[in-house]
C-alpha cells in the first residue's frame, strides 16, 4: 500500500449490533466517498452471514440460534458469535487484481497477529479461491484456499470476500473473520 494511502487510513472500532445494522454500514461506507477505513466490529446476537450469491435454503438446517444476514460480497456461509469481522472500504485502483488486495490485506493481518503473539502466515499454495459464485463448499471456514491465513498447523484462522462498485466512482469493500 502507499505510504499517502497507510497515512490516511481510519481504524474504527465499532461496538456489537445486530447483523443486518453492520453489514448496512459496511454498505454506507463503501458508496460513501469518505476516507479508507478499517471496521472492526461483532455481531449480537449471532450472526450467520451468507455470501452474495448463496442460496438461504442450504442452512435451514442450523440450530444454533442466529439471525441471518447476506453479505455484499461473495464467499461461504459464516457463523459469527465470538469472532471479529473487519471491513476495509477504500477508493479502488482497477489496475489493482482482487489477488492483490487480498495480498495486500492478509499480509497487513499477519503482522497484526505476530505483533500479539499470534503466528500465521498467507497460504501461498493451494488451490485458488473459487469465485464469489462457486458452491464448491457452504462454508467459508470448511477448506483454506489460496491467499488465506492459516495457523502453523495449517488450519483456516481468516480469509476475505471483496466487492467492487464502479459508481458513483470506484470502491472496494473487502470483508473478513
Amino acid at each position: 500500500m502507499p505510504a499517502a494511502r497507510a497515512a490516511t487510513l481510519r481504524v474504527v472500532s465499532d461496538a456489537a449490533a445486530r447483523p443486518t445494522r453492520q453489514i448496512a454500514t459496511d454498505l454506507a461506507l463503501l458508496r460513501g466517498s469518505g476516507r479508507a477505513t478499517l471496521r472492526l466490529y461483532r455481531f449480537a446476537p449471532a450472526g450467520l452471514s451468507l455470501g452474495r450469491f448463496q442460496d438461504p435454503a442450504l442452512f435451514a438446517a442450523v440450530r444454533i440460534p442466529h439471525e441471518p444476514v447476506r453479505r455484499p460480497t461473495g464467499g461461504g456461509a459464516i457463523f459469527h458469535d465470538d469472532d471479529l469481522t473487519y471491513a476495509l472500504t477504500i477508493d479502488d485502483e482497477p489496475s489493482r487484481g482482487a489477488e492483490d488486495w487480498y495480498a495486500l490485506a492478509h499480509d497487513a493481518i499477519v503482522a497484526a497477529l505476530a505483533d500479539c503473539g499470534v503466528r500465521a502466515t498467507r497460504l501461498l499454495g493451494g488451490a485458488p479461491h473459487p469465485g464469489p459464485r462457486a458452491l464448491e463448499t457452504a462454508w467459508c471456514f470448511a477448506e483454506p484456499r489460496r491467499g488465506d491465513l492459516v495457523a502453523p498447523g495449517g488450519g483456516k484462522l481468516a480469509g476475505s470476500a471483496q466487492r467492487r462498485i464502479r459508481t458513483p466512482r470506484p470502491r472496494l469493500l473487502l470483508h473478513g473473520s
